[in-house]
């Protein structure tokens, strides 16, 4: 089963297809151009085109590419790293930069959830801790950019608009928003604005709580980051007594009329099954393969065995591909939304390997594939959230599940997945 590029997966149903490929992802660090290594190593490299008439440090890092060059760890830590070795799962909207020097329990280090070396500078919260190195700091479109950087919360917002409490806070982007103090105290900043100087242990989880310090029953778990007072501790261990927020569901508008909703097509064999409707634009209908179907009389919609509902395409007949075209588009709002909500529970669990896992609510981020090898549960309640994000792919074995436990339900459990997406011979998704 495949997807377009960009998929928001969020189903319940069976699906009988055969395992079409394994799914891995080498260690390395992203080159620009074309390094060749016939093993890949694990010192960071970059493509240098100064390297070209050089016998610099580094340069001819694989052995035939003089452009290829080892940079910021060991023998080539002189070697200064380009920011765009920083590999995010999500585009950021903070500045960052590759230190060499970082180490777990440095300020800003471990930005991208995957190098210890990159790291967040500049603005707040790393106003004042973390300065941003001159010439080797990215600055991301989407951020704020204050000409004196205030001592007010603030973050990113996509879904800023005129008018709304805190937005335009720099007085020059709408998206970039005060939170949590003052007048601004009712919008809730995200829990990445707290620093930690090393991800925190498990099981605990953090947020931004403003009303830290204002009452004595709002100070157990308070400064977690040891620098911000608004740094809360959550809902496990000995701060099991402050709950946590919890996750918002993601509004999927009109595509949660569909089982699947697809840009590029879908391909499938005669033996799946699908509960829902299944929908392609703008793409034609020709681009639905494996299935059985006929088109109904009113050209409108086709039936399939394989489907409990409907089957639709661009090329069906109106009203349809106009319908279709909100649905598309309100499910790329969705996956926005999806891919732009912070983390709670940690980067690159288990290395992507979730088999045999039972996940409790919150948002799960993933610079890596996920595979689903064996049973994978989801435990909590009715209206408890599960997000995954990865900017991998999604892969799922044959005869494997995704279960809900508790109340748990599958219209609360979303995949972000930027890749391709895969469901196994007799799998049953969620």
């Amino acid at each position: 089963l495949t997807r377009s590029a960009m998929s928001l997966l969020r189903v319940a149903f069976a699906v009988l297809l055969p395992v079409a490929v394994v799914l891995s992802q080498p260690w390395g660090l992203q080159s620009e151009a074309a390094c060749n290594f016939t093993n890949a190593p694990r010192v960071s490299h970059f493509w240098d085109v100064s390297c070209r008439n050089s016998s610099s440090l580094g340069c001819l890092a694989d052995g035939q590419n003089p452009e290829c060059r080892f940079c910021g760890q060991g023998d080539y830590k002189k070697v200064l790293c380009p920011a765009s070795s920083c590999s995010f799962a999500n585009p950021p909207h903070l500045p960052y930069y590759w230190d060499a020097d970082c180490r777990l329990g440095k300020i800003g280090c471990l930005a991208d959830g995957v190098h210890v070396q990159c790291r967040f500078c500049g603005e707040f919260p790393y106003n004042g801790t973390v300065p941003c190195k001159t010439g080797n700091t990215t600055t991301p479109a989407g951020s704020c950019l204050f000409v004196n950087e205030p001592e007010m919360p603030h973050f990113w917002d996509a879904t800023c608009e005129d008018g709304m409490l805190g937005c335009r806070a720099d007085g020059m982007h709408k998206e970039c928003r005060f939170c949590g103090r003052g007048d601004y105290s009712e919008v809730k900043c995200p829990a990445s604005l707290c620093t930690f100087r090393e991800p925190p242990a498990q099981p605990y989880k953090h947020y931004w709580e403003p009303l830290c310090w204002n009452a004595s029953s709002d100070i157990l778990g308070c400064l977690a980051d040891g620098i911000h007072r608004e740094c809360r501790f959550c809902g496990a261990g000995d701060y099991s007594v402050v709950l946590c927020p919890a996750v918002e569901k993601v509004d999927l508008g009109t595509a949660a009329n569909y089982a699947i909703l697809t840009k590029t097509g879908i391909s499938t064999v005669p033996s799946s099954s699908i509960t829902g409707n299944v929908g392609v634009s703008p793409a034609p209908g020709t681009y639905m393969t494996g299935f059985s179907s006929t088109a109904d009389s009113s050209k409108e919609f086709s039936r399939s065995s394989q489907i409990t509902g409907f089957a639709l395409s661009a090329t069906h007949s109106s009203p349809v591909p106009a319908i279709l075209s909100t649905a598309v588009s309100d499910m790329e709002t969705a996956y926005t939304t999806a891919s732009q909500r912070n983390n709670t529970e940690g980067y690159n669990l288990r290395g992507g390997n979730l088999g045999g896992l039972t996940l409790t609510p919150g948002v799960y981020t993933f610079g890596t594939d996920i595979n689903i090898y064996s049973d994978i549960t989801f435990s909590g309640g009715a209206d408890n959230v599960f997000i995954l994000q990865t900017t991998g792919k999604l892969m799922q074995a044959a005869s494997t599940n995704v279960i809900s436990s508790g109340g748990a339900q599958a219209k609360t459990i979303f995949w972000q997945v930027k890749g391709t997406v895969w469901v196994g011979s007799s799998a049953v998704m969620q």
